[in-house]
Formats: C-alpha cells, sequence, structure tokens
C-alpha cells in the first residue's frame, strides 16, 4: 500500500495520534533535501526514512509538503487519514471537528463497469450516461 501513496509523510502526535498525507509532489525544503540526500545515499526512489522528533520537529499550520499525483493517484490531491498510532486503526476524519464547506449534493453522471475476469490495466471499463 505504501507505494501507491506516492510520496507520503506520517507524523505521529503527542496525543496517541499519526496523521498522513500522501500523493505529495514534493516536501517542503528542509525535508526534501535530507530524503534527496538518502536517496541518493540508497541509490532509490523509494527509501523508508523514520525520524526523531528533534530532527524535523512540526508545528500545527506549518508546511510540510506540497499536495500531487505522485504513485496510484488519478489526478492530484491530497490523500489524508488520521491513525490510532498503537493499533494503526484508521479513524474517520470528519469525527475530529473539521470545517465541511462543500454542501453541493454529489451528481452521478454514469456508471462505469470493468470485466473483473480481466486485469484493469488492458481494458477499458465500459459507461453508460444516466443524463
Amino acid at each position: 500500500r505504501p507505494l501507491s501513496f506516492g510520496r507520503f509523510i506520517v507524523i505521529d502526535h503527542p496525543n496517541g495520534l499519526s496523521t498522513l498525507y500522501a500523493h505529495l509532489n514534493d516536501f517542503a525544503p528542509a525535508i526534501e533535501q535530507y530524503v534527496t540526500q538518502r536517496q541518493y545515499e540508497q541509490e532509490s526512489w523509494a527509501v523508508e526514512l523514520r525520524f526523531t522528533p528533534e530532527q524535523f520537529p512540526v508545528r500545527q499550520g506549518q508546511l510540510i509538503a506540497f499536495s500531487g499525483n505522485t504513485g496510484g493517484s488519478a489526478g492530484p490531491h491530497l490523500h489524508f487519514e488520521i491513525i490510532d498510532t498503537k493499533s494503526s486503526t484508521r479513524l474517520n476524519p470528519l469525527l475530529f471537528g473539521f470545517p465541511l464547506q462543500d454542501r453541493v449534493a454529489p451528481v452521478i453522471r454514469s456508471l462505469v463497469f470493468y470485466d473483473r475476469s480481466r486485469s484493469m490495466s488492458n481494458q477499458r471499463p465500459q459507461s453508460i450516461p444516466l443524463r
């Protein structure tokens, strides 16, 4: 699953929760420089790095990365998760008081089907318009 996230960062918070930010194009400059150095040292694009809180301390509202379209992404966006650090359980972010600005109901314009007996990468989906 991490490879499908592309470039991502997980921050462990003192309250026992972690937040995950994925499909990132770039990290904040200091983090980006550190990651790039480790990639060259390991001669690998895919590196898993762990930091101590002292290496890259972060505060609420601080820029840590730029959203993007890396990994298994169909377009630029930020993938965000709240995780119970101890159990690795994913939690519903809407239960944490984030304001929800979107008041426009979704409109279903078509149904799209794949033949599950074949590889998805070798076929075009069948689309049925609903309007």
